[in-house]
């Protein structure tokens, strides 16, 4: 007795089969698409537009990231502009009372008085110098301008490429 085996097939099951898997497929591309609100998620769906995709996302992340830093580089001089405005007005006073000082009609120990003020005047400009900061960065400096090394010099990012940058000299 020989024994033969017997294989069966039913081609139409087998492409509803094949059917049924490309359907299910699609649907889950769809589906993936519609929760992302994206066209293009994977590079099997467009390999040329999800590397153009991918770089514009990595561009607008960089331009993203520059906006910011232009945001901080305006606080930084609006903490420095607030620092010297009061500095200003505290050296119109003491301006004030060197000018009050130079009266003749004043005794010694009047003008001893206006000097002891103006001494203390010159501690508040230096202790806003030394308080006046942006991200641990001393935005003022005591000193004169003509002195050098002085000056404070910020640099903020700008742009995507490391050359894109917006310097600020405070001197």
């Amino acid at each position: 007795m020989s024994s033969f085996s017997q294989i069966n097939t039913n081609i139409q099951s087998q492409r509803a089969f094949q059917n049924l898997s490309d359907t299910s497929e699609e649907l889950a591309n769809r589906r993936e698409r519609l929760t992302t609100g994206l066209r293009i998620n994977s590079a099997s769906d467009d390999a040329a537009g999800f590397e153009i995709a991918k770089g514009l996302e990595t561009k607008t992340g960089s331009q993203q990231q520059a906006l910011r830093n232009i945001g901080d580089a305006k606080s930084a001089l609006s903490v420095a502009e607030g620092a010297l405005d009061s500095q200003l007005n505290i050296l119109q006073s003491a301006r004030e009372k060197a000018t009050q000082a130079a009266n003749g009609s004043l005794s010694q120990d009047e003008r001893d008085a206006i000097a002891g003020e103006l001494q203390e005047l010159v501690g508040e400009v230096n202790d806003i110098a030394d308080s006046t900061t942006f991200n641990g960065d001393q935005l003022i400096k005591g000193g004169t301008s003509g002195d050098g090394g002085n000056s404070v010099g910020l640099t903020f990012q700008t742009g995507s490429e490391s050359d894109q940058t917006f310097d600020v000299n405070i001197n």
